[in-house]
């Protein structure tokens, strides 16, 4: 068994675990159904149909990229498009010019620290890895 290590290039806001609003840091899925008002039941059906339909609605304005490794892991409140990830073995090339965030995009990720009192800071472009 071998172990994989991801390069990533991420515009964002680095998080310690616990500071985000979502207990484990992993579920941001789940709670962002519950705060946009999803009452689907696990028991149905239809369930899973019912999520996809509830999130293409109320698409998910954040992401959280995961960094350092699956047994100690880091977060980065990011914006969806907003990350590069390269997987060892596996070059990725990119255009350092693309790296762009809009004056819009960046109001996105920082009306929504305020709208759930997550502590804000200026978001950055950064480098980190992923060991898992």
């Amino acid at each position: 068994m071998g172990v994989s290590t991801d390069g990533i290039i991420v515009y964002g806001i680095q998080f310690e675990d616990g500071e985000l609003p979502w207990s484990g840091n992993d579920d941001i899925e789940e709670w962002w159904n519950e705060e946009t008002g999803f009452k689907g039941s696990v028991n149905s059906d239809s369930y899973y149909d019912d999520i996809r339909a509830h999130q293409q609605k109320n698409p998910m304005p954040v992401e959280v990229v995961w960094h350092c490794s699956y047994d100690y892991p880091m977060f980065i409140l990011s914006l969806p498009g907003k990350s590069i990830s390269a997987s060892r073995g596996y070059p990725t090339e990119f255009n350092p010019a693309e790296l762009t965030v809009t004056e819009a995009e960046h109001k996105v990720l920082k009306d929504f620290c305020e709208k759930y009192d997550i502590k804000y800071t200026v978001p950055k472009w950064v480098v980190c890895s992923m060991w898992g």
